[in-house]
């Protein structure tokens, strides 16, 4: 009887850790790259210069039975907001600084000589109580 206990004991052990193992989040060994804007751009009174948000991703797609049901959730490695310049007369791009992984930005806004924005407090999720305007010199 206890041999028999011992046995329906592994098996259930075995059966629990290949379900563990099968159910568990599998994501794929290669990482892709992802950079867009998300749709927040200032262009200058003469259309020479404009400002905007880019995306940064760096994630892994889902493989096997975690694509199951609806095509699985990719795991991000690494996000980043960035806000940048770029000058149309001069074809250069500036990196202006990084926000991380949560874009607080609200709005922007581009004259010749300075970008202001618009930034959202990062405890402030309705954005309607706290909005900080900040500048930055282009020139």
């Amino acid at each position: 009887m206890k041999l028999s206990f011992k046995i329906n004991m592994y098996k259930i052990l075995f059966i629990s850790l290949m379900l563990t193992l099968l159910l568990s989040s599998c994501h794929s060994k290669y990482i892709n790259l992802e950079t867009r804007t998300d749709g927040t751009v200032a262009w200058n009174k003469d259309s020479t210069a404009f400002a905007f948000v880019a995306r940064t991703c760096l994630y892994r797609k889902p493989t096997g039975i975690s694509k199951f049901p609806d095509g699985g959730t990719t795991k991000d490695e690494y996000l980043d907001f960035s806000l940048y310049h770029f000058d149309i007369k001069h074809n250069k791009l500036t990196h202006l600084f990084s926000m991380g992984s949560d874009n607080r930005i609200v709005k922007l806004s581009l004259n010749d000589t300075a970008l202001y924005y618009k930034l959202r407090e990062p405890y402030d999720n309705d954005l309607k109580n706290i909005v900080k305007t900040y500048r930055i010199d282009i020139k």
